[in-house]
């Protein structure tokens, strides 16, 4: 996936590693890989989309499909979310890789 506006916020490291160790053929874990950055995306968004007023919803998509990468998009919802969106979103990245790592390992 490219680079995100979330991204320095995220640390998918722990996952990573867990999906390299397993004996798992190459495009299996390329596939793992993937869908735990499309399962982020898309529970940050869903995350952000329920804290920020519906009036902005619209803005902060057309942010997100013209300029992913744009950290501007933090400043954006410091500003119509909170001030501390990037910790909000810290800490909830941070529980949703655990809860990642805990399916993954009850899956192995």
């Amino acid at each position: 996936m490219s680079i995100l506006f979330y991204d320095h916020l995220i640390n998918k490291e722990e996952v990573i590693i867990l999906i390299e160790s397993t004996d798992e053929p190459e495009n299996h874990k390329s596939r793992a890989k993937q869908l735990v950055d499309d399962i982020i995306h898309q529970e940050i968004i869903n995350f952000i989309l329920d804290k920020l007023e519906e009036p902005k919803h619209k803005t902060f998509l057309y942010l997100i499909e013209e300029r992913p990468y744009d950290p501007e998009i933090i400043i954006f919802l410091q500003e119509h979310v909170s001030p501390t969106i990037d910790r909000e979103l810290q800490e909830f990245a941070s529980s949703l890789i655990e809860e990642i790592k805990r399916d993954f390992l009850s899956e192995e």
